[in-house]
């Protein structure tokens, strides 16, 4: 982890203002800083230690009324604090990356898992964990990016981020009115460092404190430890750009070296004339930072890559009156509520303990001679009491009043306290894992809902500040990661594989060069989600396909999802030697990786006999097919030369047939024509229609191709 007092950010910038006026500006703004913070980062602080350091529960004020009385703690409020920093462990909040505009989706999944191998690597759980639980105590919480350099041989760097052990601190620009503060225009991270490395580190500074009218020197400095600051500042900058005639628009310091070329074009390879449309002057903010003591600045101010201060604020109840903003968390207003609890329960201990010392009723005659024994049975522990009758009592004895009973007004108090504290925070005896009056499953639920919705805001407060971590990279790693080297990235699955960046490659299509895989192409937007760990989404799963298990339709699926999502040694295998099962019976398709390793097992596999008959026989079968085929081929062709015999005889045998046709007609039409008796009963004179059959049935051609016989008027 880098320290505050680490620099190992980008070369020295040279800064317009000399150092003086640099100082005096930053006392200024230190200054307004503790004014604006100090108050409530106090009350804050005091909440912590209330809820989360033993010893801290009791006011000086009640503490010291009660003397030496006994001072009990009973922290319910811990536990309760550490319901809301449990869920949020079990439901972390994640950062999403989506692609926009240009983006590739591509990209915005590598970009994703480069976030994913930031946070693992960085372990960035710790410093979201570190900063809700002291949001949720006290307020407020932080933790900051970072960048280091790989390794000590090259100029490679990585992102980090980082615990922020002490939130307060930490200072933003008073004047900020956003809720994660990147409208600040500076942010001070102050710490201690010892003497002794103070003079290892900066040889050449002086350890003198700041000036009593500027800052409070007792702030800054103890005996064995120095107190540096760590100032972040935004200078507003100036630059111009150009719109120019193909539409795009670029920076004017990397474009006027080449301006006049450009402005000539290129006739031989068809580029026309680039030349300058519009002209621009845009101002925009630089980060810097520099560490700093309470006279001079240790480092020369160096600029930061990205355009945001890279530290991130955690609000737990945060609002704003009267301009002002006010935070809080969960202790502020249980405190009150865990105070009467303690005194009450204080209290009746304190009662119950002195019941034992209630003192004896006796006579001075009665415990003559036995005084030390009577005197000491606070603490003996004597199995026979002597005492010697009094003539002046008969019939007595020693005997003790009876002890004095615990108010009743002390146990209703002690309930009522305990109820209040539940009020307050919203953690019902449900929410927390107690059995109460409700004994239905939907009641249980629904008190636990309830307590759900009023800690919710934490989360989403975690939620808003994740989301300004995940804009804060998207802006970095481009710039950081802006050369061709290899990445690793994560998938949600933990899972991790290797990319290479920034790497100029060949489009075989166009023959033009191109970069594969440049995160600075395109622009990404960042979300939040919220839910169980992959890890408890596996077991929810697993745990879900175990009750399909039985169901006969659905069984075999659910098995071996269920033994998928299972965590438990060899389960790999298991579930390789299911999913084989499956396919081989059809229920699960094959990939084309298992396809191809059957096939190769199958090639390197040795003979089978009972495959070898059955594949004989398949061959035969095939070799009779063949023959089978091939002979009902000859007789085909057999046919077709046959019909085309008959097809070359079709002319002659048609002329012959219409020469018998004209013959018919020539004897029909002398028949027809001959004078017959109408009186000869022999005689039968025939009709169009007879003639035209006895033809069609003589004739091999259509019988509408004959012309109708003429038949004239019988004379």
């Amino acid at each position: 982890m880098t320290t505050p007092y680490e620099t190992d950010h980008a070369e020295p910038t040279t800064v317009r203002k000399d150092e003086d006026t640099f100082m005096e500006i930053m006392k200024e703004r230190f200054s307004d800083c503790s004014d604006y913070y100090d108050e409530l980062d106090a009350l804050a602080l005091a909440d912590v230690k209330f809820a989360l350091i033993p010893g801290n529960m009791w006011d000086t004020y009640t503490q010291k009324a009660r003397g030496n009385r006994p001072c009990y703690e009973f922290n319910k409020l811990r536990q309760q604090i550490r319901q809301v920093t449990g869920d949020q462990r079990q439901n972390r909040p994640g950062i999403k990356i989506r692609a926009s505009q240009d983006a590739n989706v591509d990209l915005a999944e590598i970009m994703q898992g480069l976030i994913r191998n930031i946070e693992a690597v960085s372990g960035a759980d710790v410093a979201y964990d570190s900063a809700f639980e002291l949001g949720c105590a006290g307020g407020r919480g932080a933790w900051r990016i970072n960048k280091k350099y790989s390794s000590d041989e090259g100029f490679d760097q990585d992102i980090t981020i980082e615990e922020i052990r002490n939130p307060f601190a930490v200072y933003w620009d008073c004047t900020a009115k956003q809720f994660d503060r990147r409208d600040a225009r500076y942010a001070f991270v102050v710490s201690s460092i010892p003497r002794s490395t103070f003079r290892d580190t900066y040889p050449d500074a002086d350890e003198v404190p700041f000036n009593a009218d500027s800052v409070d020197s007792a702030g800054w400095f103890d005996e064995d430890e120095i107190r540096v600051c760590e100032y972040w500042y935004k200078e507003t900058e100036e630059k111009t750009i150009y719109f120019l005639s193909n539409g795009e628009t670029v920076d004017a310091t990397a474009f006027d070296p080449i301006k006049d070329e450009l402005a000539q074009g290129d006739p031989q390879i068809g580029m026309p004339p680039l030349t300058i449309q519009k002209t621009r002057i845009v101002r925009y903010d630089c980060i810097y930072s520099c560490m700093v003591s309470g006279k001079e600045q240790l480092t020369k101010p160096t600029k930061w890559d990205g355009i945001y201060i890279p530290l991130v604020p955690f609000w737990g109840d945060l609002v704003n009156v009267d301009g002002r903003d006010y935070w809080s968390g969960m202790t502020r207003f249980a405190r009150d509520a865990s105070t009467v609890f303690n005194y009450v329960q204080s209290s009746a201990v304190e009662m119950v303990a002195n019941a034992p010392k209630a003192p004896l009723m006796v006579t001075a005659r009665m415990i003559e001679g036995n005084e030390d024994q009577y005197r000491n049975l606070g603490t003996a522990n004597d199995p026979v009491l002597v005492y010697t009758p009094d003539p002046s009592a008969p019939g007595q004895r020693p005997s003790r009043e009876p002890p004095p009973e615990v108010p009743a007004a002390f146990m209703q108090l002690s309930g009522m306290a305990t109820d209040n504290l539940k009020a307050v925070t919203g953690l019902y005896d449900a929410s927390i894992g107690q059995h109460g009056p409700e004994t239905s499953g939907r009641a249980i639920m629904a008190l636990q809902k309830q307590g759900n919705v009023s800690t919710y805001s934490y989360i989403d407060n975690l939620s808003r500040a994740l989301r300004f971590t995940g804009e804060i990279l998207v802006d970095l790693i481009p710039k950081t990661y802006d050369s061709t080297r290899e990445i690793q990235i994560l998938g949600e699955d933990g899972a991790s594989k290797y990319i290479q960046l920034n790497q100029t490659v060949v489009d075989p299509k166009t023959g033009e060069e191109t970069i594969l895989y440049d995160l600075s192409q395109g622009k990404y937007s960042v979300v939040v989600t919220v839910g169980p760990s992959y890890a408890t989404q596996r077991m929810e799963a697993a745990e879900t396909m175990m009750q399909l298990a039985n169901n006969p339709i659905a069984g075999p699926i659910a098995s071996y999802l269920a033994m998928k999502n299972l965590d438990v040694p060899d389960s790999d295998e298991a579930v390789a030697a299911m999913r084989q099962i499956l396919v081989k019976q059809g229920i699960l398709q094959p990939t084309p990786e298992e396809i191809q390793q059957q096939q190769q097992m199958q090639a390197q596999a040795p003979p089978n006999p009972a495959q070898q008959a059955m594949a004989a026989a398949a061959q035969e079968k095939l070799a009779n097919m063949q023959a089978d085929t091939q002979g009902k081929l000859a007789k085909a062709q057999k046919a077709a030369t046959e019909a085309q015999a008959i097809a070359m005889t079709l002319p002659s045998n048609i002329a012959k047939s219409h020469a018998e046709a004209h013959h018919a007609q020539a004897l029909a039409d002398n028949e027809l024509h001959t004078p017959l008796p109408s009186h000869d009963p022999n005689v039968v004179t025939l009709d169009p229609i007879t003639v035209r059959r006895h033809l069609a049935m003589q004739a091999p051609f259509p019988v509408e191709n004959v012309p109708s016989p003429v038949v004239g008027p019988v004379q």
